[in-house]
């Protein structure tokens, strides 16, 4: 699932510098280093379910919890989800939502790179 271009430069405009890019590196390392498969095709998942517009996913209240609930398939893990993906002192930064589409899309770009490799392009 390509991220399409429009979308990226729409969101250009509601990204803070500091936070998306903070975040877009800490996606990629949880998607390289941690995430399963699996977790990662859940998350490519609820983005085909949104169109990609991730911009206006992220902006809904409890996004960070929803997304951990995605990914993890399970209820009640959201804190635990964070703090092995983000690491101690998640709470500042997952509760910013440039930091949060910045992990979404840096998680969803190694994704990209591992489902062509295995045919789920």
């Amino acid at each position: 699932m390509k991220r399409s271009t429009a979308n990226s430069l729409a969101n250009d405009a509601l990204r803070d510098g500091d936070n998306y890019t903070q975040g877009y590196q800490r996606g990629q390392r949880w998607a390289k280093t941690k995430a399963s498969f699996f977790e990662l095709d859940r998350l490519a998942r609820l983005g085909q379910s949104n169109d990609g517009n991730w911009a206006d996913w992220v902006g809904t209240d409890g996004c960070s919890a929803l997304l951990a609930r995605e990914i993890r398939a399970i209820e009640g893990q959201e804190a635990q989800f964070w703090s092995d993906a983000v690491g101690p002192g998640h709470t500042n930064l997952t509760a910013n939502t440039d930091f949060i589409l910045g992990f979404i899309e840096g998680s969803m770009e190694v994704y990209d790179q591992v489902a062509i490799h295995l045919g789920h392009s």
